[in-house]
């Protein structure tokens, strides 16, 4: 069976990111894909480079990601359409960390018409959040909050706290940038009681703590200042790990294996080129003397 054992670490690695071990999820990934080109399994080694895009984006090369995603998202052949669902919301939220804003918002209306057509409250909610996010980008602050005050109603309600925590965190910004800190303060402090609920954590929760540590330094709040403080060293010292691990292994496991499979690649092309120029060369020689012969 084509699909094994490439299919085992593949789900490990969605379990590993799932329960916030990226480090033990890049090891799957990586293992899943070497398993996946030994097979010539041309969806698993989709799904394989897809996770490991989304971890580059982790650490914050989104360029990278979105190479990835844009390739994947025009190359739908080995793919469900689940997939590309993933692939196109994903790579909004990519459009908006390299600010390609024209080209997200594209995405993003695509999915909502989508969602809201076929009645996906989930899925439309998601696009939501984007649609939020590319407000706070381009300074729409009021639209933002109006957009993202939606879909946290619904993520709450629905237990979904990885949406509602990155859902808060935009709201969050969009208020302090609306001058409305208690706002801003409230939907950070949530997050907060979260992240101790679930340990799920996220590169952005620096600047909710940073955010927060300020604003009771602000207030002379000394108790709680220091609370905030402890929080944010241990959910640093988590991140930090996790970061250092990833920026060190993603490209000598997967960056470094790829530039030398492609390598081979050019180095075979080129003997094929070479071999047939001296094919070529042979039958122009030999029909030279024939022509003379004659």
């Amino acid at each position: 069976d084509d699909r094994y054992p490439a299919r085992i670490y593949l789900l490990k690695g969605l379990l590993y990111n799932q329960f916030d071990n990226e480090t033990a999820a890049l090891e799957n990934f990586v293992t899943a894909l070497k398993y996946a080109k030994e097979k010539n399994n041309k969806r698993q080694i989709a799904i394989a480079d897809l996770q490991i895009a989304y971890l580059n984006g982790y650490i914050g090369k989104h360029e990278e990601t979105v190479k990835v995603l844009e390739y994947y998202y025009t190359h739908q052949d080995f793919l469900t359409e689940q997939d590309i669902e993933h692939i196109q919301i994903n790579l909004a939220d990519a459009y908006l960390d390299i600010h390609k804003y024209e080209k997200a918002l594209k995405l993003i209306q695509k999915g909502i018409q989508q969602t809201s057509k076929n009645n996906e409250e989930l899925k439309y909610n998601r696009y939501l959040i984007l649609l939020g996010r590319y407000n706070l980008k381009i300074k729409k602050y009021s639209i933002a909050i109006q957009n993202l005050e939606n879909c946290k109603k619904y993520f709450l309600k629905n237990n979904l706290d990885f949406d509602a925590n990155y859902t808060m965190l935009y709201l969050g910004q969009s208020y302090a940038e609306f001058q409305n800190k208690e706002k801003a303060l409230e939907n950070f402090i949530k997050i907060d009681s979260i992240i101790q609920k679930t340990n799920n954590t996220f590169p952005e929760l620096r600047y909710t703590y940073t955010y927060i540590i300020d604003y009771y330094r602000e207030k002379k709040d000394k108790e709680k200042q220091l609370y905030y403080i402890d929080r944010f060293l241990t959910v640093d010292e988590t991140l930090n790990t996790q970061f250092k691990y990833i920026s060190r292994e993603l490209p000598r496991k997967y960056d470094t294996p790829k530039l030398l499979l492609e390598k081979e690649e050019i180095i075979s092309k080129l003997k094929k080129r070479r071999y047939l120029s001296y094919i070529t060369i042979g039958l122009l020689c030999s029909m030279v003397i024939i022509l003379t012969f004659l």
